[in-house]
């Protein structure tokens, strides 16, 4: 029997360092393909300095093993950022069922992020 469902979940934060901060988590239940698009905004509120990113995440879950990328994730807004943003970072970390999604701003400088992730999983 085939079940399908939809991933929705949105967070907002702010950061005044430059200390990685898990801003969204994902979790695949076993035995599970996945399409996640990860949606991130971050701006300096006192330059209005803005850093995008839109990404795509092709994943699988065999059985209960950790969840893998399917083949190629797509990055589809590669350059849209101001030039004071370049230290500004977006990680994504696999820590078995469940997908970490970091963000990291600088030492002394208040950043503001939303980051939504929308997506579809079958099992």
């Amino acid at each position: 029997m085939v079940f399908s469902y939809e991933i929705d979940t949105q967070n907002a934060l702010q950061t005044t360092d430059a200390v990685p901060t898990t801003i969204l988590t994902a979790q695949m239940p076993p035995s599970s393909s996945a399409t996640l698009f990860i949606m991130v905004v971050a701006r300096k509120p006192a330059t209005g300095d803005t850093k995008c990113w839109m990404l795509a995440q092709p994943r699988k879950r065999t059985g209960s093993g950790p969840a893998t990328l399917v083949g190629t994730a797509g990055d589809m807004l590669p350059s849209a950022a101001d030039a004071g943003t370049a230290a500004w970072t977006l990680s994504l970390l696999e820590v078995g069922d469940t997908l970490n999604m970091q963000v990291t701003g600088v030492a002394a400088t208040t950043i503001d992020w939303y980051a939504r992730a929308q997506g579809m999983v079958v099992t």
